[in-house]
């Protein structure tokens, strides 16, 4: 069975990147001395991390772009979510 597809690796790519590069950070804020130069250090990996967390989103959106998939409006948001509750509390 596959439960983890490559179309989720793709959904989740950004937080799964942001997670590792937060984990990082606070190995890295233990382990590196708190001098004005591991401050400065801490701060570039802070800022590479948001940049490729970035880069995967910016990924994200061009593929879906690429594919022309229409965008969800808000709109269309609440009467999906409407729908679902007046289904699901309906007849018994």
């Amino acid at each position: 069975m596959n439960f983890f597809t490559p179309i989720d690796r793709f959904a989740l790519s950004p937080a799964i990147v942001l997670a590792l590069f937060g984990c990082a950070v606070f190995l890295f804020d233990f382990l590196v001395p708190r001098t004005p130069k591991g401050q400065r250090y801490h701060l570039a990996y802070v800022v590479l991390g948001l940049g490729c967390t970035g880069w995967a989103l910016f990924n994200q959106q061009a593929y879906l772009g690429e594919q022309h998939l229409p965008r969800l409006r808000p709109s269309a948001a609440r009467s999906l979510s409407t729908v679902s509750r007046s289904s699901s509390t309906g007849s018994s």
